[in-house]
């Protein structure tokens, strides 16, 4: 779908200046293409510099703070602040490598390739959640950029981010926290009994709105596992993407592993006795004030820098597909919890 622009905000035929420097887009896509040399998790990092970059673009009003809030959020990404995503000892690969512009002639100078190429590579995983939807998230982030920019489909794009999908092949749906009695188990160690398995979603609309209304009633209880609440929306916003620029085989596959991801999450026990009580931001991060404030690290969340940054784009995206005031209210009420 030619000229998409995410939620929708603007007639396609209107162009829109991104408030958010385009240099951006091009780092993004690059870490990400480049990410496999890291290992998948890295994927993290150019995901959510695009994420930001179109977070500008989509929503050209925001105030100038917050702008320039969410910019000086991805240079803290480029820049390696949030190092849990690689393993530099043991590849040699940072941040600063994924992001590094003497490589971007190879790769932006390369022939032109077919996106067709990644999504096959996507496809592979069919109806099987991994890594809680990570592979989702980060290949619905580089279409993106790749459908609205086909100069940037080169070769060398195409096939570094087919190899990031690769990586997913033989990976676990995720892990998810039991408590201290039983710890961590990944999804394949997991037992679903039948009250515990959803219905399953028979279109976008409808999945949209049911992850919605379980995220405004459900993100209180403190669960830890499988991306939480995080996670759900990016991988509930990827599948849309996907939708609205004509993959739908995929997201029909897609519609599947969002109902594990929801099963396996819900199961999971609301750990408050033993993690505490969940805080939640006092502002809005489409305020000002938020960014003033003192929101550079969480108060509860762990690799918050990336996370933060594709769940605003994730979440503003959902947001705009709700028709009823009541529940688009309380969801950002919910989403502070997110933001804190």
């Amino acid at each position: 779908m030619p000229g998409w622009r995410g939620p929708f905000l603007f007639p396609l035929s209107q162009k829109v200046l991104p408030m958010i420097d385009h240099t951006y887009l091009q780092k993004g896509l690059l870490a990400t293409a480049r990410s496999h040399q890291a290992g998948s998790m890295a994927g993290h990092l150019g995901a959510s510099v695009l994420a930001g970059y179109y977070l500008g673009e989509d929503y050209p009003d925001l105030p100038k703070a917050v702008i320039e809030g969410i910019q000086g959020e991805l240079q803290r990404i480029i820049q390696g602040e949030e190092a849990l995503w690689t393993s530099i000892g043991k590849t040699g690969i940072g941040a600063r490598e994924l992001f590094a512009a003497a490589g971007d002639s190879e790769f932006f100078g390369s022939p032109q390739g077919d996106p067709e190429d990644m999504v096959l590579a996507l496809s592979h995983h069919g109806q099987h959640l991994k890594q809680s939807g990570h592979n989702t998230i980060f290949a619905a982030l580089a279409l993106r950029a790749l459908k609205d920019h086909p100069e940037l489909a080169t070769q060398k794009i195409i096939q570094g981010l087919k190899r990031l999908m690769q990586q997913f092949d033989q990976a676990a749906p995720g892990r998810g926290y039991f408590g201290k009695a039983q710890g961590w188990l990944t999804g394949n160690q997991i037992k679903l009994d039948a009250s515990q398995k959803r219905t399953p979603f028979i279109s976008m609309d409808q999945a949209i709105q049911e992850v919605m209304e379980l995220f405004a009633r459900e993100v209180i209880h403190r669960r830890r596992g499988f991306g939480g609440w995080f996670h759900l929306i990016n991988h509930t916003a990827a599948l849309q993407s996907l939708h609205h620029m004509g993959w739908e085989s995929q997201c029909q596959l897609g519609l599947k592993t969002l109902q594990q991801h929801l099963e396996y999450y819900l199961a999971l026990p609301d750990l408050t006795d033993e993690l505490g009580s969940l805080q939640r931001a006092s502002v809005d991060p489409r305020q000002s004030a938020y960014w003033q404030g003192s929101h550079r690290q969480s108060s509860q969340w762990s690799g918050w820098l990336t996370h933060r940054i594709k769940t605003m784009y994730g979440f503003y995206q959902l947001r705009e597909s709700l028709d009823e005031d009541r529940l688009r209210q309380a969801c950002d009420h919910a989403f502070l919890y997110l933001m804190a």
